[in-house]
């Protein structure tokens, strides 16, 4: 699975939740990809299937707020990282 972000990067992804999506990434990229996740770069980002090549949206997030994410050692060099959202309506913000 990978998500698509409103500003066209691409990232792969392990699991996704309506609220949240998990990945593992370079210890030192977690700066970075916190910046590329911000509140107006997921809203209306799409969580592709690409198991079978066929590149299906599995979902696709509405107008999110982000509550924050938070980090798991994976091993020396890597991390798993969760990011976790709030989805409301455009009039909210």
């Amino acid at each position: 699975m990978e998500i698509k972000l409103k500003d066209g990067g691409n990232f792969k992804i392990n699991s996704y939740q309506k609220d949240s999506f998990e990945m593992i990434i370079p210890l030192n990229k977690v700066y970075d990809t916190a910046i590329l996740m911000s509140q107006n770069n997921v809203s209306h980002a799409k969580i592709i299937d690409d198991s079978i090549g066929n590149g299906n949206i599995i979902y696709e997030f509405e107008t999110v707020k982000m509550l924050g994410f938070e980090t798991k050692m994976v091993d020396e060099n890597n991390v798993s990282i969760r990011f976790t959202f709030e989805e409301r309506s455009e009039e909210r913000f």
